[in-house]
């Protein structure tokens, strides 16, 4: 996963990371960090900006 801008706003930059099957993942950081943005890309709610995303191996977008 790459970016996601609102106007010049930068809502998250640059995240990447991978979760093992059958593990437990948490997203952590403070206010206004880009954590509801990052997931609301993953489960195909928001589209990112630029970048990737992709849900066991296929293309999220």
């Amino acid at each position: 996963m790459r970016t996601k801008m609102y106007g010049a706003t930068v809502a998250a930059e640059d995240a990447s990371f991978a979760v093992r099957e059958g593990s437990f993942t948490g997203i952590l950081g403070s206010n206004g960090a880009g954590k509801t943005t990052t997931l609301t890309m993953i489960t195909v709610l928001n589209r990112p900006t630029s970048g990737k995303i992709a849900v066991l191996g296929e293309q999220a977008w």
